[in-house]
């Protein structure tokens, strides 16, 4: 699923409708093991919620794109709010967006404005953006 995000990065004619009908194909698969590995429905769902907030968060501090938030919207974090695990892990991405917008804002601070690159400064405001999104 991360490979196909990432993918997203390096292919703008990619549609969105077709991501997402790839990632639930791909998710389908990967939610069948975590119900192997889990023997109850709550430990299903804990150990579905903390693999994707972690890959979710690794993808919120590398990816210049709103990757991260279609993780965790086709996998159906966002969704499924009864258990602890899956607002730890959509915090997790939150602070992973902050993080990473602060990094940015920093990276600007430290060029001169007669660099003229704005784009970590975008960067900063997307990443901040999507984080209340999430909250």
């Amino acid at each position: 699923c991360i490979e196909l995000l990432a993918m997203q990065n390096y292919s703008k004619d990619l549609n969105v409708e077709s991501l997402r009908h790839q990632l639930k194909s791909a998710m389908a698969k990967a939610r069948h093991w975590c119900a192997i590995l889990g023997d109850t429905p709550s430990r299903v769902s804990q150990l579905w919620s903390w693999s994707i907030g972690d890959a979710a968060s690794r993808l919120a501090r590398s990816s210049g794109t709103h990757a991260s938030l279609l993780l965790l919207q086709a996998s159906g974090v966002l969704d499924d709010k009864r258990y602890h695990s899956s607002c730890q892990s959509i915090l997790a991405v939150v602070l992973s967006l902050c993080s990473r917008a602060f990094m940015e804002a920093r990276k600007n601070l430290n060029s001169t404005p007669l660099d003229g690159d704005s784009s970590s400064l975008l960067i900063a405001m997307k990443s901040i953006a999507q984080a209340s999104l999430l909250l």
